[in-house]
């Protein structure tokens, strides 16, 4: 009898010990931190098909650190939202548990347009009683579950929210933890180089722009540094650094870069002293800022608000795919109703985002409340732009740019043209709710128009210089040599173009045929010339006088 109590106590310890260690994997939130495939069943109502695009049922969610005080930690990427993140504001670690309070923000979960989640019964998500997620995790796997939920459309009166459409009923959700890969050494010296123009640094600081940042890693997992922060005129200061793979964050905290002149590492915008700036790992050999700092004594004396940090050791980069310009799009078209060919605007903004400004001569800010933003691959031979873009019309009826999986990817050729994937162009009815397709784009290849870089135009008396690798010189007076070059047509021109094309002077008379397409240099198609000026004539870039 006695050996079988002992063999009981055994046991049962042994239980205990086990059921102990599975508990002590999640002693807290920061436990649950990192990458999840996120996997539900989603069934949308007649009236979610406008915004099936917004959310997604098979997406990567990612967990994180809260970066204020009230909060446990943000999920960004939940049910495909990536516009606003969850704030988890409590964690039950007795019932491996923890809850989302509010989750859609301030209104919505979805900006840009009043959709969110609710209960699988579109109840309000405000008002004296709240609404919340709780999420159930598996202590063991961290597997994490929650309750089925609803995505709805919010209606807004002059006394707030006054009721919801369901959009599509949310089932069987399940957040799984990816595998944490391998991060690699980043040891070394980097050199941190602002964005052109004003948005980098402050303009007129004596405090020079650009620094550098050795760092030397302190652990074998390659996640912890110290990063040795030396700019020219001032001592080096060394600060404490994290690596996640992805983000490397550096944190200061009370630091003096120069204590004769009381000089502190501050936040730019509050002037906190505790703070954190990070960067995104983008190539082997490249961060991009994410979230700077700034150099304050009691006044704002420099700030890094954009710009890449690169090894400094690195060989220099071969030049990457400038997406910014003019692009004509061709394809075959499944309806009269809108052009085979047409014209595209991408423009590069001062923090290095290169956005798609105009589609057809349709200046796209107002329509999308801001500029679509393309994601550019890390070699810049890809880009991807959301799909649910508003290329023309108002509410309730407005065009919307989609593919079958609610992105288009454009990808560059070996020759320097453009592949598209096929796209669609949707015509949408908030009032009625109902969708339908009114166009179809396939086979589609796109050539540059115009390019900032190599090859610009110039047009007019006086242009001297070279044009290398490029664009027509037009007009008069051009000086320079023309080697391997087109044709300079016109009088006077002696500039350089080396490798470019037929230099065009003017046309003065021009036959417009109904199956000629001309567009101005917007992007706007024109059904006949009455100015002078330059215009893409047939695909062809011709001067008008």
């Amino acid at each position: 009898m006695r050996i079988m109590k002992k063999f009981y106590f055994i046991m049962t310890s042994l239980l205990l010990f086990v059921a102990m260690q599975a508990n002590a994997q999640v002693s807290s939130f920061a436990d649950l931190f990192g990458k999840y495939q996120f996997t539900a069943e989603i069934t949308e109502t007649q009236a979610g098909g406008p915004f099936a695009y917004l959310f997604s049922e098979n997406c990567e969610v990612e967990i994180v650190k809260a970066e204020d005080e009230y909060n446990n930690g943000y999920i960004f990427g939940f049910a495909g939202a990536t516009d606003y993140e969850l704030q988890v504001s409590s964690i039950d670690l007795e019932n491996n548990t923890f809850t989302v309070i509010n989750p859609n923000y301030y209104y919505t979960l979805w900006t840009g347009c009043y959709v969110g989640v609710t209960n699988t019964a579109g109840d309000i998500p405000f008002g004296q009683d709240g609404f919340e997620i709780v999420f159930s995790y598996n202590p063991e796997t961290k597997e994490i579950t929650t309750d089925d939920f609803a995505i709805a459309e919010f209606e807004f009166g002059s006394d707030g929210c006054t009721g919801t459409t369901i959009l599509a009923q949310v089932a069987n959700v399940k957040m799984t933890l990816k595998k944490e890969a391998a991060v690699n050494d980043i040891s070394g010296d980097w050199v941190f180089t602002p964005v052109k123009g004003d948005s980098g640094t402050k303009p007129d600081s004596t405090i020079p722009a650009e620094f550098s940042i050795n760092l030397a890693k302190k652990t074998d997992d390659n996640k912890t540094y110290d990063a040795k922060i030396s700019i020219e005129g001032y001592n080096p200061v060394t600060l404490s650094a994290e690596f996640n793979g992805s983000i490397l964050k550096i944190t200061y905290d009370n630091t003096i870069l120069d204590e004769a002149n009381d000089i502190y590492f501050v936040e730019p915008y509050s002037f906190g002293l505790t703070e954190s700036f990070d960067f995104t790992l983008v190539s082997e050999n490249e961060f991009t800022l994410n979230y700077g700092f700034g150099l304050a004594n009691s006044t704002l004396l420099q700030y890094y608000s954009a710009g890449n940090l690169t090894r400094a050791t690195a060989e220099e980069p071969a030049p990457a795919f400038d997406w910014s310009g003019t692009f004509t799009v061709k394809g075959n078209v499944s309806s009269t109703d809108f052009p085979a060919e047409f014209d595209i605007v991408v423009e590069l903004d001062n923090d290095g985002y290169y956005n798609l400004t105009t589609v057809m001569g349709t200046d796209l800010y107002d329509l999308n409340w801001g500029y679509p933003s393309l994601e550019i691959s890390e070699n810049a031979k890809s880009a991807t732009l959301p799909g649910g873009i508003n290329i023309g019309g108002t509410s309730p009826v407005f065009l919307q740019l989609a593919d079958a999986n609610e992105t288009i990817t454009f990808t560059v050729n070996d020759d320097g043209t453009i592949s598209s994937e096929d796209f669609k162009i949707i015509r949408v009815d908030y009032s009625s709710q109902e969708s339908n397709t009114v166009a179809e784009y396939t086979n589609i290849v796109i050539t540059r128009v115009t390019d900032n870089e190599e090859g610009d135009d110039n047009t007019g008396d006086g242009n001297e210089g070279d044009n290398e690798e490029g664009g027509d010189n037009t007009g008069d007076g051009n000086e320079g040599d023309n080697e391997e070059g087109g044709d300079n047509t016109g009088d006077g021109n002696e500039g350089d173009n080396e490798e470019g094309d037929d230099n065009v002077n003017s046309i003065e008379n021009v036959t417009i045929e109904n199956s000629t397409v001309i567009y101005d240099l917007t992007g706007r198609r024109v059904k006949e010339i009455t100015n002078a000026g330059i215009y893409i004539i047939n695909g062809k870039k011709q001067v008008i006088k």
